[in-house]
């Protein structure tokens, strides 16, 4: 099941580091040329942006994820995303983070409050809408239910837009069928907030599980706690 796995690499319910503008947590989070880098609430409650009448984001930077399944979401307050083009999104960026190239999974972008899924091919100028191509997966499209959470998952076929509410559980919005970008990427979180900064914003991050790469053994010359 999608996101049944995840680490939590900030619990809902916890607190965000506070006390390096823009947003670092000791090198784990990076801001990226193409966007204002985001912040962490003065109570540390939340992550939002910089830069009013902007898309905000940071990357975290603390390792990239790889895997036949690679997958991550993020908890948004249940602010109103009143204005015009106030939104959340979600992104996997491949390569250089830099050069903005993979997918975006964003809920808002005006009064209608909807769901939008994009393509980028190197900035943040250079997107395609990627729509909606889910009938066969059963997702409920762009008109889905107000999410809690927003989610993007990508497997080796296909990359999927994904909401959650209390009433619901995961829900699958969009899928697009396609193969444009897969390997190592970079999870960022964005934000975009008119007339503000205190509304738009993230209060959780969990993404792929940590696998350890290599099998230890033990050695009987070996004291406890010593590893091969």
């Amino acid at each position: 099941m999608a996101f049944d796995t995840l680490t939590p690499i900030y619990p809902e319910g916890g607190t965000f580091p506070h006390g390096e503008n823009p947003l670092s947590d000791g090198g784990k989070w990076r801001m990226y040329s193409t966007r204002p880098p985001l912040q962490s609430k003065a109570d540390g409650s939340a992550l939002i942006g910089t830069v009013e009448f902007a898309v905000n984001g940071s990357y975290y930077a603390a390792l990239p994820f790889q895997g036949k399944v690679v997958e991550a979401y993020g908890c948004r307050p249940e602010s109103g995303l009143g204005a015009a083009l106030e939104s959340h999104r979600i992104v996997a960026l491949f390569g250089d983070p830099d050069g903005y190239t993979g997918y975006s999974s964003g809920f808002g972008g005006g009064i209608g409050e909807s769901y939008f899924f994009r393509l980028y091919s190197g900035g943040t100028s250079s997107f395609v809408g990627i729509g909606d191509d889910g009938a066969a997966d059963g997702g409920v499209g762009a008109g889905g239910p107000r999410p809690r959470k927003l989610g993007i998952r990508i497997t080796p076929d296909r990359v999927q837009q994904w909401g959650w509410t209390s009433a619901t559980g995961w829900f699958l919005v969009q899928t697009h069928f396609g193969t444009e970008y897969r390997g190592q990427c970079f999870f960022a979180l964005e934000t975009e907030e008119q007339g503000g900064l205190n509304e738009v914003g993230w209060t959780c991050f969990f993404a792929q599980e940590i696998r350890r790469t290599q099998f230890y053994r033990w050695l009987p010359s070996l004291t406890p706690g010593e590893l091969e």
